[in-house]
């Protein structure tokens, strides 16, 4: 489910799609997924490297279309490998909702890392079974939203076939299924086509934004719930992770555009989460906490950020201190502008939320932050175990 709202460092609790932009061809290397000590067979094994349209656009003329697929024949296959992940968020106690799809039959859940930022509690419907599960994040990498959740005392699990991203091309046909509106029951299917390949788009939220890039881009009325969800080929193969539904792009008029991350890329993830180091921006893990909401600082737009009628400070401004937590503990306010964390300079929210998420609880750290009236401060913390940001 897509929303803003003000991030918790380091936790953003949601993005909103922004806009795109011309993005560029990536490619990385598909390594085997460890899965209940074998190997997890990934379609092709090839890199997810691929020629972009020119100049990185849909191809004009490209509608939502059934291609002639059996939509309700390919739901049927593989609707008893997704899962409805359900998140209340820490500290506001708000409720969210997507969708997840097995890849394990203990329980290994993969969606969208936006799907489960700030989660305190997180529970998972299997749509085959009906049952329910708590489930704890393995990590997630927020820069290319993906998340690996557990789910707890889970076995027997149907999983979904996952297929080759690689193998893509613009006008295949697809489907997309899940938790249309966040409303649970029986998943949503809808069809379309690839308008395109490599795309870049930026996730926008008021603590900055998110570039996701290398993305899949289909032409097919993609809803809020959904994400987290399969994007599959015609023979019912995992070939994305829907992440985005944008209401700013239309094809002919018929239908809306959606973005899915190749699967290629997210298994490439869970493999880097799998072997239990944060690297990058791959988190593995509890997240470190300091405890305050953050925004960029950018007055003219938040009201913060500028000292007594000065110009406004590069870092992250504290737009709210959460009780019980390591800032509150240091003496940081509203108002507050966060320049500094363990030696490292901070120019806005999203680097403080990836400085964060290279640490771990229970670190001690080095925190510098300016108040309105221009004054400099300075204060040792140790950071506590928070949501995932």
């Amino acid at each position: 489910m897509l929303f803003a709202a003000a991030a918790l460092a380091g936790v953003g609790l949601r993005w909103a799609i922004w806009g795109d932009a011309a993005g560029n061809v990536i490619g990385s290397v598909t390594e085997p997924l460890i899965r209940d000590g074998a190997d997890w067979p990934i379609g092709g094994g090839a890199s997810t490297e691929q020629t972009a349209p020119s100049g990185n656009q849909a191809q004009p003329g490209l509608e939502a279309t059934n291609g002639g697929l059996d939509v309700a024949s390919i739901a049927a296959a593989v609707t008893p490998g997704i899962v409805d992940v359900n998140v209340t968020v820490a500290y506001s106690g708000s409720q969210a909702a997507g969708t997840g799809m097995v890849l394990s039959s203990s329980g290994l859940v993969l969606t969208n890392n936006h799907v489960i930022q700030g989660a305190g509690e997180i529970s998972v419907r299997s749509v085959a079974t009906d049952q329910v599960y708590a489930a704890s994040v393995v990590g997630y990498d927020r820069s290319h939203d993906v998340a690996l959740l557990q789910l707890e005392n889970a076995a027997d699990l149907a999983t979904v076939t996952l297929g080759d991203s690689s193998e893509v091309e613009v006008g295949d046909s697809i489907v997309v299924i899940g938790n249309a509106g966040g409303d649970g029951g029986e998943p949503t299917s809808v069809a379309g086509v690839v308008a395109g390949l490599n795309r870049e788009i930026v996730a926008m939220g008021p603590s900055g934004a998110e570039q996701l890039t290398g993305l899949i881009e289909v032409a097919a009325d993609v809803q809020s719930g959904q994400s987290g969800g399969p994007t599959v080929n015609g023979q019912g193969e995992v070939i994305g992770i829907t992440t985005a539904a944008s209401g700013g792009y239309s094809f002919e008029e018929s239908g809306g555009a959606g973005f899915a991350v190749p699967i290629q890329q997210a298994l490439d993830i869970v493999a880097q989460i799998q072997r239990g180091v944060s690297v990058g921006s791959v988190h593995v893990g509890p997240t470190a906490f300091l405890g305050v909401q953050v925004v960029s600082s950018q007055a003219e737009d938040y009201g913060y950020g500028a000292p007594a009628g000065g110009q406004a400070i590069a870092g992250a401004v504290v737009s709210g201190v959460l009780p019980d937590t390591p800032a509150q503990s240091a003496g940081v306010q509203e108002g507050d502008v966060i320049t500094g964390l363990d030696g490292s300079s901070i120019s806005s929210a999203s680097e403080l939320t990836a400085a964060l998420g290279l640490l771990d609880p229970g670190d001690t750290v080095e925190v510098t932050w300016i108040d309105p009236s221009g004054v400099e401060h300075g204060a040792s913390v140790v950071l506590m175990a928070g949501p995932p940001s």
